[in-house]
């Protein structure tokens, strides 16, 4: 089960069920939302690109890109509620 707060890459453009956006806007008040809420305030987080870091091992710099630009393969940051 994935804890409420987790965020992960998605390479689709709106977020699956049990999750939102993270987009910079507000936390629905809705009552579905409270868990949320009580772990992150308000107000959904806006990641923003963390520096590639490459390794060693072959075949790791796509994982690594999506990692860190999930819009670079036309996806979003999401966080589960």
């Amino acid at each position: 089960m994935t804890p409420t707060g987790t965020i992960a890459p998605h390479l689709g453009k709106d977020a699956p069920d049990g999750w939102l956006v993270c987009d910079g806007s507000a936390v629905p008040k809705d009552d579905r939302y409270a868990d949320l809420r009580s772990v992150i305030g308000d107000t959904l987080p806006d990641p923003k690109p963390q520096p590639l870091r490459l390794s060693a091992n072959p075949g790791t710099f796509k994982s690594a890109l999506l990692r860190a630009y999930p819009t670079a393969y036309g996806g979003v940051w999401i966080i589960k509620i």
